[in-house]
C-alpha cells in the first residue's frame, strides 16, 4: 500500500522572464502543489508609473506600495539593470526615512544575485551617504556585542559548573572519611540537600 502526501504550502515567485512552468512535483511517495506568482504578468512599467506619480504628489505610500517597489526590478522589462536603477532613483525620493530605507534594503535584497556592479556600487555609494549607513553599523555592532555577551556568559557558565564539579569531588572525598555533613557544608559551600543526595548515591555504590 502506497501513502500520499501531499502538500499545498509552498508559493513559488518567479521573476518577469519566466512566463510558465509546472504548478506540482511528483517524487512518488510525495507530491508538492505549488502556488505560483509570475511576475511576468506584473506591468512593470504601469507600476513604476503609478508609484512615481504617488511620490511626485506627495502621497503617502502604503505597506502594498513598498512591496510593489521591492518586485518592480523582477517584473518583465526590456533591460533589467535600467530598470533596477530607475526603481532605485525614485525609492531616493520617498520622503520618509524609515519607509525609504527599508525600500532601498528590499531592492538590493531582490536583485542581489543578478544586479550589475555599476548599480551594486550606486546603490552602496548612496547608503554609505545617508543615515542607513549608520543603522546598519549600529545594528552590526549590536549584533556583535550580544554574541559577545554570549560568549562571556558561556564562558562563566562553564567556570561556575567547573567550580561546582570540584566542591562536589571535595565533598564526595570529606563523606569518604565520614565527617559530619555541617562540617562538609562548612568547607565545601554545597546545601545540606546535595551533600545528602551526595551521601545516598555513594551508599548506592558501595
Amino acid at each position: 500500500m502506497k501513502i500520499y502526501i501531499i502538500l499545498k504550502l509552498i508559493v513559488v515567485i518567479y521573476t518577469g522572464e519566466i512566463e510558465s512552468a509546472p504548478n506540482s512535483l511528483d517524487a512518488g511517495s510525495i507530491q508538492l502543489s505549488f502556488e505560483q506568482v509570475f511576475l511576468s504578468k506584473f506591468d512593470g512599467n504601469l507600476m513604476y508609473d503609478e508609484l512615481k506619480r504617488k511620490i511626485r504628489n506627495n502621497e503617502t505610500l502604503n505597506e502594498e506600495d513598498t512591496l510593489r517597489f521591492i518586485i518592480l526590478p523582477l517584473t518583465k522589462n526590456d533591460d533589467r539593470q535600467k530598470f533596477i536603477e530607475n526603481t532605485f532613483e525614485l525609492a531616493k525620493e520617498i520622503k520618509d526615512d524609515a519607509q525609504r530605507n527599508f525600500v532601498v534594503a528590499g531592492i538590493l535584497s531582490a536583485t542581489y544575485k543578478f544586479i550589475d556592479k555599476k548599480n551594486l556600487d550606486k546603490i552602496w555609494g548612496w547608503i554609505e551617504m545617508t543615515d542607513f549607513s549608520r543603522l546598519i553599523e549600529e545594528r552590526k555592532n549590536k549584533a556583535i556585542q550580544e554574541a559577545i555577551k554570549v560568549k562571556e556568559e558561556e564562558k562563566i557558565e562553564a567556570v561556575n559548573k567547573k567550580a561546582k564539579e570540584k566542591d562536589m569531588e571535595y565533598a564526595i572525598k570529606m563523606l569518604r572519611k565520614g565527617m559530619e555533613i555541617i562540617d562538609i557544608m562548612e568547607l565545601s559551600g554545597l546545601p545540606k540537600a546535595e551533600i545528602l543526595n551526595l551521601k545516598k548515591e555513594l551508599t548506592l555504590t558501595q
